[in-house]
């Protein structure tokens, strides 16, 4: 990579961070080792990190001024809003989003993506198998997996990802910006953004999935989904977002929707509100997934 490119990137790198002085030296670093033969820019977000992140991102800055562009928030914005600023700076052709604590392992991974999606004009996204690092509260690795999604196969539509949910971790996501431009306004609402994601761009061409790994999900005690009451992951970022593009697509993959409901957020939602003793939601849940077996026998 040349650290001194300054012509329009045909690729920018949109980096995420919040308090991650442990792990962003490791994510901007497997960003610099990539080889390419296009020009990119990394723009990184940060929302007001207290921990020492800033500093580090100020120190790279120092070190490449030109490649790296920094979105520096004066307060804590929240994770919505920080996220929404990042992902509507770039102005390129392809977006490749991550974040601050996960890393990539592949140094040919932005060069195998960009070729295939500047050859397979049908595809609009595409995202690679990754290792799902699990870590202690000592940061200790306890256990190492591949990513294998709700379906692994090499190409996802629209239709999979609603039935089946997420064809690809956060870090491996690269796609072009022409599928979130305008700017969708349901991301104003969803909680649920690298699935939302994954949906609005697949709505306007297909998902390739390489198998491959070529990058590290962590997965530790302060990560978002760690920290993140489950009742809130399965319902603002699971049934909540599945009702939003049931009625975005005008009810056209109620079908594929009901499926996921029911065979994935219905019942850890349920389980969920069990386990915190609000037996009414409990119930509530479990009403709402028979209903939809009586609708379409699953």
């Amino acid at each position: 990579m040349n650290e001194n490119q300054v012509v329009k990137p045909l690729l920018s790198v949109c980096l995420i961070t919040y308090n991650h002085v442990k792990y962003i030296r490791e994510a901007i670093d497997s960003i610099l080792m990539q080889k390419v033969n296009f020009s990119l820019q990394l723009i990184i977000a940060d929302d007001f990190s207290t921990d020492g992140t800033r500093d580090i991102l100020l120190e790279y800055k120092a070190k490449y001024p030109d490649f790296i562009k920094l979105i520096l928030q004066s307060e804590n914005v929240g994770a919505r809003k920080n996220w929404t600023e990042l992902m509507t700076s770039p102005d390129s052709k392809y977006i490749s989003y991550f974040e601050g604590d996960d890393y990539w392992t592949d140094p040919n991974k932005l060069q195998k993506q960009v070729d295939f999606l500047e050859v397979n004009t049908d595809y609009s996204i595409c995202t690679h198998n990754v290792s799902v690092m699990f870590y202690d509260s000592n940061d200790k690795l306890i256990r190492k997996v591949e990513w294998l999604g709700q379906e692994h196969r090499e190409t996802y539509t629209v239709n999979d990802l609603l039935m089946y949910g997420s064809g690809g971790a956060t870090c491996s996501l690269l796609f072009r910006r022409s599928a979130i431009d305008p700017f969708p306004e349901g991301f104003k609402i969803l909680g649920g953004g690298d699935w939302a994601l994954q949906i609005f761009c697949a709505e306007k061409g297909k998902m390739k999935y390489f198998k491959e790994i070529m990058g590290v999900y962590r997965k530790h005690s302060l990560g978002l989904v760690s920290t993140t009451k489950s009742t809130i992951i399965y319902k603002e970022f699971g049934t909540d977002v599945c009702g939003y593009f049931d009625k975005y697509f005008n009810y056209k993959y109620n079908k594929e929707i009901s499926y996921q409901m029911y065979h994935y957020f219905y019942p850890n939602l349920a389980d969920a509100y069990f386990e915190n003793k609000n037996f009414t939601l409990y119930l509530i849940t479990c009403l709402k997934r028979f209903f939809v077996k009586i609708k379409y026998m699953f």
